[in-house]
């Protein structure tokens, strides 16, 4: 703002009831007008204006201290007229300034040529009239004083016309206009104020007479002080002191439901007829959007009909397909039936045929407002699929097809990568019409013709074999509890040979104990393979129906763990050679290394039990230490095949080479009346002791 001449601001500034800022000095008050403390300053220099409350004063002047040190304290002075009446204009650094008039403090920023209003706790001021120029038109000054020309609300009355007036009524007279208006700085400020109209506070300050109105919800984009958007808060001729008509005050801020020129398709009943307050409330509330209610049951108050087990129950709100006031579609939906279902039920995959319906909305079979509406064919896939014809009828076994389910049981509803949507491959008696090879009718409904899947070996009996004496370990054992419906779809399946599910979370509904809380899983697996890769589903000449001996199967896969050429296969470890990898190997998967069934020194002790035993299988007295802690590994080596030939044991070294690992071998430990034996057998350690375990002391062979 410009800086005044400065005996015209000396006239200019007022006192009044409620001002801004004062302290003490010298028995007399500064008080300061403007600006505000915490003020935001976009020109310099400012203005500062106020006066002298008491005493007059002889001299005053503004000090100036930047918050950061810029620039040094520095003091400025202030006009005085006749001692009460000061203005000054004040140059500001920028940043934080600290301008003090005797002991009051006024903080002001100072940002050039910034045009925001508010810069963190610092705003931009808003002064009487836009600006203190003159206050000559409120005050005058007599005897030493200034004074008022007249008294409030009469005095405000003289620039201001307040009240809201009708052309067909006059005012209307009520509690608000008797005690509330009259006291116009009860709510206003009359020389600046931070918020618009010189309000006092940013807090609604209507909520202290009223605070029922207080809740969750706002009337939100109407400022800090909302009643005023709505509400004359001086007089007004129309009911509850509103500026206008209700349903006029609602248009004016929400013109995008108000314009039936723009939706003719659908246009809301309440909203078209500008009863915007059966639906939603003036004031704060606790629904969203100022609703009366919640939705759905707001909705429901005019839309009774309208099933509570819609979409299962699932769907709360009916904004999510509808838009509550004005669309360009049937229906107030916000999008076309079919991309309205999509948004929540997804699309469906490429390159499947469709349900030729959906191309007119989901709408043609589905009513989105009543969940049993799916129950009666006649009325659903009878619609537009003549399910009496005789035709239909031979095609589908002459059933009576009296539920959708029934449909739906074999056809995909929406799309299918079958013909036909069907859910998959047909059933050859099915797909030929033929379901009373094993179905017969019994009165509306249908049974088997024969107890279970007999019905399928009759067809199939090759699979289950016809001899009556089975080894039942080789055969699968829903194959010999004929129980085919265990694994197969006796109608149609979307998989090779019917099958419920995928070949490994099918075995997995039976044997998926196998792999859990398994962290090593068996290759075939991870790859392209399934349980098929290994075992046959029916019956087997190989345990556990395996597709071949286990040796040869194993190898199909491993061939390097075992040559072909006879000498090489003499070298093999001899569990290997009977052809039982199982033996050592879990064959599906384990928490050990390469699919061990358990440690290495373990799977030694399974198979050569004999080591820790002497004549007649009784335990040794005495045993090698190793073979006592189960640490096979420590001299032996777990290997496929023998590293030279069949006699080395697997042993990591040769002779005396492998116990001096562990031993001291030199004949200087050797007591002095054995030393010449040592000689005799070439200082081989075996030759005095035996290696797993023995009845004497020292394991030798014998008492010496």
């Amino acid at each position: 703002m410009p800086l005044p001449p400065a005996p015209r601001i000396a006239v200019a500034v007022a006192l009044l009831a409620g001002v801004l800022f004062a302290t003490a000095a010298s028995g007399s008050q500064v008080i300061v007008v403007y600006p505000l403390p915490n003020s935001l300053v976009t020109e310099s220099p400012a203005v500062v204006l106020g006066y002298v409350l008491g005493a007059p004063a002889e001299e005053l002047e503004a000090r100036v201290v930047s918050s950061d040190g810029r620039a040094p304290p520095r003091r400025e002075p202030l006009y005085l007229f006749r001692g009460k009446i000061f203005s000054g204009s004040i140059p500001l650094e920028p940043g934080r300034n600290n301008v003090v008039v005797g002991d009051v403090v006024l903080p002001l920023l100072y940002r050039p040529g910034f045009e925001g209003d508010r810069e963190g706790e610092f705003r931009r001021p808003l002064a009487h009239g836009g600006g203190i120029e003159s206050c000559t038109p409120c005050h005058g000054f007599g005897r030493g004083e200034l004074t008022l020309k007249a008294k409030p609300p009469a005095l405000c009355r003289e620039c201001h016309k307040v009240g809201t007036e009708s052309l067909r009524a006059v005012l209307r007279d009520n509690h608000h206009t008797r005690s509330v208006t009259p006291d116009c700085l009860r709510c206003h400020d009359p020389h600046a104020s931070f918020e618009r109209r010189l309000i006092r506070s940013e807090e609604n300050l209507c909520l202290p007479c009223h605070p029922h109105r207080a809740a969750a919800s706002r009337h939100d984009g109407l400022g800090s002080q909302p009643c005023a958007g709505c509400h004359d808060p001086h007089a007004s001729a129309y009911p509850k002191m509103l500026k206008g008509e209700a349903v006029q005050l609602c248009r004016a801020c929400h013109q995008e439901v108000s314009s039936p020129a723009r939706y003719p398709r659908a246009y809301h009943r309440p909203a078209e007829q500008g009863r915007c307050l059966e639906c939603h409330g003036p004031h704060p509330g606790e629904a969203s959007a100022l609703l009366r209610s919640p939705v759905p049951q707001l909705c429901r108050r005019c839309h009774a009909d309208e099933d509570e087990g819609a979409h299962e129950g699932q769907l709360e709100e009916c904004r999510i397909c509808h838009v509550p006031h004005l669309s360009g579609i049937r229906g107030l939906l916000a999008d076309n039936v079919a991309d309205a279902c999509v948004r929540c039920h997804g699309s469906f995959p490429p390159g499947e045929s469709r349900h030729p319906g959906i191309q007119d909305g989901c709408v043609s079979c589905h009513n989105p407002h009543k969940p049993r509406a799916l129950a009666d064919p006649e009325k659903v896939c009878g619609s537009c699929h003549s399910l009496r014809m005789e035709k239909f009828r031979w095609t589908h076994g002459q059933l009576a097809m009296d539920n959708v389910r029934q449909c739906a049981f074999c056809h995909e509803p929406h799309h299918s990568r079958f013909p036909s949507l069907l859910r998959g491959t047909v059933h050859y008696p099915l797909k030929n019409g033929g379901c009373n090879a094993c179905h017969v009718q019994e009165g509306r409904g249908i049974g088997l013709k024969y107890e279970g899947s007999k019905n399928c070996v009759r067809c199939h009996g090759q699979i289950t074999g016809t001899s009556t004496i089975i080894e039942t370990d080789k055969v699968h054992k829903p194959v010999f509890q004929i129980d085919c419906i265990a694994c197969h779809n006796p109608h149609l399946g979307a998989r090779d040979n019917l099958l419920l599910e995928d070949a490994q979370v099918l075995c997995g509904w039976c044997h998926g104990i196998l792999l859990r809380g398994v962290e090593n899983i068996h290759g075939v697996f991870r790859k392209d393979g399934n349980c098929y890769t290994c075992h046959v589903s029916h019956i087997s000449d190989f345990r556990p129906l395996l597709t071949g001996p286990q040796g040869a199967l194993c190898l199909r896969c491993h061939p390097d763990v075992a040559p072909e050429a006879p000498a090489e296969r003499r070298k093999l470890h001899g569990v290997l050679r009977s052809g039982k990898c199982t033996g050592c190997h879990n064959p599906h998967g384990t928490n050990t290394e390469r699919l061990l069934k358990g440690s290495r020194d373990e799977l030694c002790r399974d198979c050569h039990p004999h080591v820790t035993q002497g004549p007649g299988a009784r335990p040794w007295r005495y045993l090698h230490g190793p073979v006592g802690a189960n640490n096979c590994t420590s001299c032996h080596d777990l290997r496929h095949a023998h590293a030279q030939n069949p006699d080395d044991g697997f042993l990591r070294a040769k002779g005396k080479a492998l116990c001096s690992l562990c031993h001291d071998v030199a004949p200087e430990h050797v007591p002095e009346r054995y030393r010449s034996k040592m000689r005799e057998v070439r200082n081989e350690c075996l030759a005095c002791h035996v290696p797993h375990g023995a009845a004497n002391p020292f394991l030798m062979r014998e008492r010496l």
